[in-house]
């Protein structure tokens, strides 16, 4: 039977081919391997933990039942606690025998235990548990380690810990009977406050001149994040990247509305620059849900900006005109002029992902008055940019030059590397359509060297594509297809539509 030599801490993981082994012991080798795939699933949805896995080779033993019709009830996260109960006695109830570390705690750290039921996702940093408790962060670590030590939290590193979803949701069901409805939301509302002011934090350092949002007023932070450098801030929100779009649902779902359209406009430019435009759209239509609850039309057309960006990116560009379409018709009924400029150069990337270089061009002639009457030097480098680029398109070289060396001189102002990089890269091309391949493929180079340092995934496969192009007008093929090949990888590790395109170019 699975209460066999059970004891409260029996919850070590398993490697996956500990975890068939001991299904094996329940079942049978041979029902195992006939079994292969349903037996790693299962080992997978029981997280490894040896007694899960014992309550549900007892059962597949008790009932019959296949290792199928068991991954089938355990896939319902909501059901899987009452999939693994064998309904004979209190130790082979997995919620109970986890009641037997629980029961166990002094009252702080079971507290904390129960919060982290509340939690967007599984892994959590210290901070993120501090503010959720609402303890400061040496007292949260003392409490955490009381839980590592019973075997409730893996602790990941020194400052970031894991809890398995079985956990998680016997957590959840603690809370959801020892907290109140106001402890409950209070704790949620101060992760979400962390989280959103962290990602803030970590905007500014990646995208310092962009045009900001009033935030939400936080509180019941102790830990203030702070980033130093590009590097620091970009290396966060890889890190906490999956829980940053979880809380985004997870803030949609528990009414934190503002929570989940300003968080999600955070991180915009963190997913573009990192290739995740998928990501982008998703939390954004998520965004707009709350945004639309709030009746915020401001905040509505914030959204629709980046939604419209996003489908660009991945080249949807019907659905990007139409968002962005709207977002303009809103901002101009608003009066809210830097924000209908930064509307203005969105579509007119999209028409210029059409070709549609003329259209493109007017809507950017009148983002930089926009910019120009409030001042903004980042929109008026960021308009002037794309109209250099809407000029080499044109045939309009000398003005693509001047323009472009004009917005080339904001950004080093402005000490914007993503500008720099992008104008570098409009003037690589107007050199290229001008037949002077060295220059361009210097300009190139040395765009490419600032994405890189800043590790903006998308244009730097963008500009190694133009690089291949110039080494082949000089007649330089094996560098040529090497850059084509370095671009193709990344295109594909984005599942960017490019990919296919470049990908024929390398047949011919």
């Amino acid at each position: 039977m699975a209460n066999d030599g059970a004891t409260p801490l029996a919850m070590k993981l398993l490697e996956q081919g500990e975890g068939a082994e001991l299904l094996a012991c329940y079942l049978s080798s041979e029902r195992v391997e006939h079994e292969r795939s349903a037996a790693a699933t299962l080992v997978e949805l029981c997280g490894m933990l040896p007694l899960a896995l014992s309550i549900v080779g007892a059962r597949a033993a008790i009932y019959n039942w296949t290792l199928e019709s068991l991954t089938d009830d355990l896939r319902s996260e909501r059901d899987r606690l009452y999939a693994l109960d064998l309904h004979d006695s209190e130790t082979t109830n997995i919620a109970s025998v986890f009641s037997w570390s629980y029961r166990n705690l002094a009252p702080e750290p079971a507290r904390i235990f129960r919060l982290l039921g509340l939690a967007p996702g599984p892994e959590i940093s210290l901070a993120g548990v501090s503010s959720l408790a609402g303890t400061p962060i040496p007292v949260t670590r003392r409490f955490l380690d009381v839980l590592v030590e019973a075997n409730l939290v893996s602790e990941l590193t020194r400052d970031r810990y894991r809890v398995h979803d079985l956990l998680r949701t016997f957590a959840a069901d603690q809370a959801e009977r020892d907290e109140s409805v106001q402890s409950r939301q209070e704790a949620m509302r101060r992760l979400h406050d962390y989280l959103l002011l962290a990602a803030d934090a970590a905007d500014r350092v990646i995208s310092p001149n962009r045009a900001r949002i009033e935030l939400l007023p936080v509180a019941g932070v102790f830990s203030k994040p702070k980033f130093s450098t590009y590097g620091e801030a970009v290396g966060w929100l890889e890190t906490e990247h999956t829980g940053l779009v979880e809380s985004i649902y997870h803030a949609l779902r528990n009414g934190f509305d503002s929570h989940a359209w300003q968080l999600a406009w955070t991180l915009a430019v963190y997913f573009d620059r990192r290739g995740h435009a998928f990501d982008r759209l998703r939390t954004g239509e998520a965004a707009l849900q709350a945004t639309s609850r709030l009746g915020d039309r401001e905040a509505e057309a914030l959204i629709r900006t980046s939604i419209g960006y996003a489908h660009a990116r991945i080249g949807h560009f019907a659905e990007a005109e139409e968002q962005l379409l709207q977002a303009l018709e809103a901002l101009r009924r608003i009066g809210s002029e830097v924000y209908e400029g930064n509307a203005l150069i969105a579509l007119a990337i999209v028409y210029e992902e059409q070709d549609r270089y003329g259209e493109a061009k007017g809507h950017l002639e009148r983002a930089i008055r926009l910019h120009e009457r409030h001042h903004d030097r980042a929109g008026q480098a960021h308009t002037l940019e794309n109209l250099g680029w809407c000029h080499a398109h044109l045939g309009e070289f000398p003005a693509a030059l001047r323009t472009c060396e004009a917005a080339l001189a904001l950004f080093r102002e402005l000490n914007d590397q993503d500008g720099q990089a992008d104008t570098l890269d409009s003037l690589g091309y107007t050199y290229a359509q001008l037949a002077q391949h060295e220059q361009a493929l210097g300009h190139y180079e040395s765009a490419l060297a600032l994405w890189r340092d800043m590790g903006n995934r998308y244009d730097e496969a963008d500009v190694l594509t133009r690089i291949g192009d110039s080494h082949a007008a000089l007649g330089a093929q094996v560098a040529a297809h090497e850059a084509w090949q370095q671009a193709l990888f990344i295109f594909d590790e984005l599942a960017q539509p490019d990919a296919e395109l470049l990908r024929a170019r390398l047949a011919r």
